[in-house]
């Protein structure tokens, strides 16, 4: 007979456990609730139609509690190179007691390997969901740190090409002062040597006409 299911999965990006209080799940935390047979196609007892459980991964492995049908549950896995390894141990209410009325429950072990064929860009069990966040967030840092690192070789660049335009622009300022007070000697020599010979001038001039003016004597 046909029957009815419903179900829901949660997995919180973090807890709260107190005012203000909280840790980052980081993905790894799922929480699973199923509802079976819910209009009673075979006849359970609505304890046994309730399952319950919380799964958490660190890759490769994913650690599993829960109950099934009130009855307690757990559970391991392992995920490599596509193979995947599932250990299971459950409670659960013995077939043949229940046709006889009974409500005796029976535990058991279940292995599960599985292998996986494909390209799968889901989220397996035991698989590190938060690897591509972090990866992205790796290339970002690291994407942040080489723009740091090339502004600083710009600005170790642009600091050493200032300061060489400031001791070229000194040594062209001294070379220009030098020049400055060497054509100003050169100038005061040339005046002086021009006073000089002005002076000079003058007075050959004044003994000349000195010798002009004083008579011949006889």
């Amino acid at each position: 007979a046909p029957q009815f299911n419903i179900g829901a999965a949660y997995t919180p990006t973090k807890i709260i456990y107190g005012k203000d209080k909280y840790f980052e799940t980081k993905n790894r935390f799922t929480f699973a609730a199923d509802l079976r047979d819910l209009f009673g196609a075979y006849g359970d007892k609505f304890g046994d139609k309730i399952h319950i459980g919380a799964e958490y991964r660190f890759s490769p492995f994913a650690l599993r509690l829960g109950l099934n049908k009130f009855r307690p549950t757990f559970g391991l896995g392992l995920e490599m190179g596509g193979f995947q390894l599932s250990y299971a141990f459950y409670g659960d209410r013995s077939y043949l007691a229940k046709a006889l009325g009974e409500d005796k429950t029976v535990y058991y072990h279940e292995f599960i390997l599985s292998v996986k064929l494909g390209y799968h860009d889901g989220r397996p069990f035991g698989s590190d969901i938060g690897r591509k966040e972090r990866e992205a967030a790796a290339r970002l840092e690291k994407d942040r740190i080489d723009a740091e690192k090339k502004a600083e070789k710009e600005r170790i660049a642009a600091e050493k090409k200032e300061a060489k335009e400031k001791v070229a622009a000194e040594k062209a300022a001294a070379k220009a002062e030098a020049d400055r007070i060497k054509a100003e000697k050169k100038a005061q020599q040339e005046a002086e040597k021009a006073a000089a010979k002005e002076a000079a001038n003058a007075a050959q001039t004044a003994v000349d006409s000195a010798d002009t003016s004083t008579p011949a004597a006889n």
